[in-house]
């Protein structure tokens, strides 16, 4: 299969130029974004952080807004004119602790099918775990993660099946900072791959971007990029379209 491949100077006019966000470029090539980060980095171009810079929001109000008044994170980014991320950097900069998955999720209908919930922290989740209400310590322990998953094998064999120079750490065996990837490169370039299924990442009241964003700056930090596939990417044609790219 013939891989994507980004021009640097057009690549440069976009997103240097222009200043079209990563998401724009990606339409421009059809491509996803985690490419276009890739290319960024390959051409040496200086990532934009995103969010409003120097935005004020006093620590007083966060509190008053998010611990007393229990206001999800996007409508404390609505009442601050601001993003859902920029609220949890400042909660994690003045210390403010996060509400647990019960205070979150009280009294609030799930946008995901087949995950219901019911009063205090607990939850009827999955056609298996259907009639079975389970307090949320249960719910955690019966969701933990294989090691490695299933999803993670699929992508083993693609790897594998194409000699691509990527080996499973998932087991605790390496870790950039605190943090444990799925995958990692032994070609000499730092870049970890996480695969995930978005249920899971979802059912702690989780914002998958929000997730990805945060986990990508402290790879960053550590001169680490770090590339995802949930389990509809996880497939032989997007795995060899992303990450035949890099090697190639």
């Amino acid at each position: 299969m013939k891989a994507i491949n980004l021009p640097k100077g057009k690549l440069r006019d976009l997103y240097v130029r222009r200043k079209l966000s990563t998401e724009k470029c990606a339409e421009h090539f059809n491509c996803d974004r985690a490419t276009i980060l890739t290319y960024l980095r390959k051409y040496n171009m200086p990532i934009r952080r995103s969010g409003p810079v120097g935005i004020e929001i006093p620590k007083a109000a966060l509190e008053k807004l998010y611990l007393q008044q229990k206001l999800l994170l996007d409508k404390c980014a609505e009442h601050f004119n601001c993003t859902r991320m920029t609220i949890l950097r400042r909660l994690r900069k003045y210390g403010v602790p996060r509400r647990s998955t019960g205070e979150v999720i009280k009294g609030r209908s799930s946008p995901m099918k087949g995950r219901h919930h019911t009063k205090g922290t607990k939850l009827q989740i999955s056609k298996s775990l259907k009639g079975r209400k389970l307090a949320r310590e249960h719910v955690r322990k019966a969701l933990r993660k294989r090691i490695p998953s299933m999803l993670e094998k699929k992508f083993e064999k693609i790897i594998d099946g194409h000699n691509l120079p990527y080996v499973y750490v998932g087991d605790g065996s390496f870790k950039v900072g605190t943090y444990n990837p799925d995958f990692i490169n032994i070609n000499g370039k730092k870049i970890a791959i996480e695969v995930y299924t978005r249920f899971y990442k979802q059912i702690d009241d989780r914002n998958i971007e929000d997730w990805k964003e945060e986990r990508t700056e402290v790879f960053r930090s550590y001169g680490w990029e770090i590339i995802y596939f949930d389990e509809t990417e996880v497939n032989e044609k997007k795995v060899l379209e992303v990450l035949g790219g890099i090697e190639n």
